[in-house]
């Protein structure tokens, strides 16, 4: 089975648009155990390109609040037989694009996989088709799992 997650041995490449954004991403790399990690400047007129991110314990607490995000939850069926999100939209990670295509691209979406890939690329996806308001949770399923 191939892996989702990058190799935390292999140099990872961080664009953000200010150096907040990169400092917030540098601390969820070093949370997740990534040491090898550069900040690239966004190609002019790119920066609204950058895709959000949050961890789970954040979802756990924006999924209480009124305005609570749509979790769409990227997996393959084994791994949703783990245990999902209650609420969340079930993608099979094979139709991705395909299963978002009727969503309200005005809707507010967080992206979940086990580890952080593949809703990574769903996310993009989704912004690089008119989606204006996606975040990525980062740690996926496996921090999910290890909230209290």
């Amino acid at each position: 089975m191939p892996s989702y997650v990058p190799d935390r041995a292999q140099p990872l490449f961080v664009r953000a648009e200010s150096l907040s954004d990169a400092e917030k991403a540098a601390a969820i790399l070093l949370d997740l155990g990534y040491r090898d990690f550069k900040r690239v400047e966004p190609a002019p007129g790119t920066e609204t390109a950058t895709l959000p991110l949050m961890k789970a314990a954040e979802l756990a607490q924006r999924l209480a609040e009124p305005d609570a995000p749509t979790v769409l939850d990227i997996r393959t069926p084994e791994e949703f037989a783990g245990g999902v999100i209650p609420g969340a939209m079930r993608i099979d990670e094979d139709r991705g694009p395909e299963a978002v295509r009727g969503l309200d691209p005005h809707g507010h979406y967080a992206i979940i996989c086990a580890g952080g890939w593949r809703s990574s690329q769903l996310a993009t996806w989704m912004r690089n088709h008119g989606f204006d308001d996606v975040t990525n949770v980062v740690d996926g399923m496996s921090a999910w799992d290890d909230l209290p």
